[in-house]
Formats: structure tokens, C-alpha cells, sequence
């Protein structure tokens, strides 16, 4: 029972996940040059919380971490130039969103060997949504230092594909899943002759 309660949170976290792919998707298909800032800006300013706490680690320490110091005034430079220059800091995104696009592919592909198993006929559309979004995921990386507009419109697409194929894949796997657990609880019902 335990693996199966995790296996259900898995897949809730699976549906989560889906559709905020997908809205990512829509909004750098529509946005892509605003959205490219917004993302950029974000994670500087993540980036800059990080370093100030770090930089308050030498102040506890009473001025014993310097590495903490110095880590911090690091990062807050990184941050700043994050900040101030998002365009620079785009050319890097399109990796780690196809990065993404693999992982969830890799995901996608082990649901559709449980589907195969749970009796679905057609899991071998699950096989190519897939692979489509591997490979979607490996052109994300290869094209990261193209031009970044076109590059972030083609993330915007992968993830928008990418979140509406997972979120598919969970809810035919859980579908499924449930058809087969009833079939089997059918099967192990207590035969009686009525006389």
C-alpha cells in the first residue's frame, strides 16, 4: 500500500507539474522577449537572496567564514549582472529547459511501460510522445546559442506539447491502473453455486 500511495502522489506531482509546463509554454509562445526578462530577473533576484544570506553566514560566524563573504559579494555580482543584462543570461536558459523536456520524457516513457503492463493496447503512442519529447529536449540544447527569440518560441512549443502529453500520460496511466485493479478484484471473487 505504501508504494502505491507514492505512486499516486507521483502522479498527482506528474499532473502539477503538467499544466505549469504547459502555461510556461503558452506564455513564451505569446511572450517570448518579456518572458525571457521576467525568467532572467527572477532568477537573479533569487540568486542575490541567496548571496545576502550567505554574506549574514560571515556575520554570524563573528567574521570567521570569509568564504561565506566572499561566495556572497560573488554571487551578488552574478546576480546583478543577471539582473541588468537578461539577454546574456537567456543564451543559458534553453539548456536547462531541455534538460527538462528529457527528464519528463524519461518519465513519460516508464508510464508507458506500466500502461503496457496495466493491458493499454496503444502504449506505444506513449513510446513516441516520448521520444518526442527527448528529442525535443536535445534540439533545446543544441540550438541554445541561436538566436533566442526563435529559440525560446521552440521551448515555449516543447513545453506546451511537453505539459499536455504528461498530463495525458498520467491521466490514461491512472485510467488504466484503475481498470486493472478492478478486473483483478473481479477475478478474486469467491465463486458460490446457488442452488
Amino acid at each position: 500500500m505504501l508504494f502505491r500511495d507514492k505512486l499516486r502522489r507521483y502522479k498527482a506531482d506528474m499532473i502539477v507539474t503538467s499544466v505549469l509546463c504547459a502555461l510556461l509554454g503558452v506564455a513564451l509562445l505569446v511572450w517570448p522577449d518579456k518572458a525571457v526578462d521576467l525568467l532572467c530577473r527572477a532568477l537573479a533576484i533569487f540568486i542575490i537572496i541567496i548571496a545576502l544570506v550567505q554574506m549574514s553566514m560571515y556575520s554570524v560566524s563573528r567574521g570567521r567564514d570569509s568564504l561565506a563573504l566572499m561566495l556572497g559579494c560573488i554571487m551578488i555580482l552574478v546576480g546583478a549582472w543577471m539582473f541588468f543584462r537578461p539577454q546574456e543570461m537567456a543564451k543559458l536558459v534553453p539548456i536547462g529547459i531541455g534538460v527538462i523536456l528529457i527528464v519528463h520524457g524519461m518519465q513519460d516513457f516508464l508510464l508507458s511501460v506500466e500502461s503496457r503492463e496495466n493491458g493499454y493496447e496503444r502504449w506505444w503512442i506513449m513510446i513516441i510522445i516520448a521520444a518526442l519529447s527527448i528529442f525535443l529536449g536535445i534540439v533545446c540544447i543544441v540550438n541554445a546559442f541561436g538566436f533566442i527569440k526563435l529559440t525560446f518560441r521552440l521551448i515555449g512549443l516543447s513545453l506546451l506539447f511537453d505539459g499536455l502529453t504528461d498530463l495525458w500520460i498520467a491521466i490514461k496511466a491512472a485510467w488504466l491502473k484503475r481498470i486493472h485493479e478492478k478486473d483483478e478484484a473481479a477475478l478474486e471473487c469467491e465463486y458460490r453455486e446457488v442452488d
